[in-house]
């Protein structure tokens, strides 16, 4: 299988090592941000069948602008590792909400939200809380 865009979310991995591992993988570019602490990281993966902008990163995100080689149409994708604790997850919501406001193009937003949107997507592990599902529901 071959890939033309790979996201890594929480790689562990910095800068160097980054840079040491695309050197082994079919991809000609790459952006990471490495974790913070002993959590998170991402690390960004692509070929030259995409003109990507990095537009702005987090610890927890990737925001960029795509551009296939055979389309005139940009579209925005955010990469995200949402925190896994709860009481984290609102400041990042509000900061990914004010990505939206200024674009009007099309957004993808993909990764690990850490939620779910109904009780019958968990098994096992702790308890979840209804009112996490209601604020991650649209």
């Amino acid at each position: 299988m071959v890939f033309d865009v790979l996201c890594l979310v929480d790689t562990m991995i910095d800068e160097d090592t980054a840079k040491n591992l695309v050197t082994k993988l079919p991809f000609c570019n790459y952006f990471c941000v490495p974790p913070v602490g002993h959590s998170g990281g991402l690390l960004l993966l692509w070929n030259s069948n995409y003109s990507i902008s990095i537009l702005s990163s987090h610890p927890k995100f990737i925001h960029c602008k795509f551009q296939d080689v055979c389309s005139t149409t940009p579209w925005l994708v955010t990469f995200l590792y949402m925190f896994p604790h709860k009481h984290q997850q609102q400041d990042l919501w509000n900061e990914l909400v004010n990505l939206q406001v200024h674009s009007q193009e099309p957004w993808f937003i993909m990764g690990d939200f850490n939620c779910i949107l109904h009780l019958k997507e968990k098994r096992g592990g702790s308890n979840f809380v209804d009112r996490y599902i209601i604020q991650f529901r649209p």
